[in-house]
């Protein structure tokens, strides 16, 4: 096991008072509890729309893509708001990066959103300088 997962699976295992907390090793499968059952189908069912739902049982059950367009009820690109996620890095902005495989589009009319990866993901980033030559930019300001 790597040095940096092992350090990370003892620091879980530690409490203040020296005493083991949960399983004892929680390297296994059958010992990683957390966020289990959270979205169960029957949260699934009472949270989610019932046409998309329904696609999400298709999907599970017999391995049918989902229908992005259907899920968010888009008629036409005019529905559809895109948003990408901005990384700022504290004290130099001028370093933000944009995730440009993985835009958010939401359906301006029901405000139902998915991140997406594009399908010509190879020819962008997901860490795109927002300025170009930051350091330059930094530097000039600085």
């Amino acid at each position: 096991m790597p040095r940096t997962r092992q350090q990370n699976v003892t620091a879980a295992q530690w409490s203040a008072n020296g005493a083991a907390l949960g399983s004892s090793d929680l390297t296994l499968p059958d010992n990683q509890v957390f966020g289990a059952n959270v979205f169960s189908p029957a949260v699934q069912r009472r949270r989610l729309p019932k046409h998309v739902y329904k696609a999400l049982q298709r999907t599970l059950a017999r391995g049918e893509a989902l229908d992005t367009l259907a899920l968010l009820g888009l008629r036409d690109a005019a529905d559809a708001m895109i948003l990408n996620i901005v990384t700022v890095i504290r004290n130099t902005p001028v370093e933000a990066t944009a995730n440009l495989i993985g835009p958010i589009v939401v359906n301006r009319r029901t405000r139902i959103g998915r991140q997406l990866v594009i399908s010509n993901y190879s020819r962008y980033s997901a860490h795109h300088a927002l300025v170009e030559n930051a350091q330059a930019s930094y530097a000039r300001s600085a």
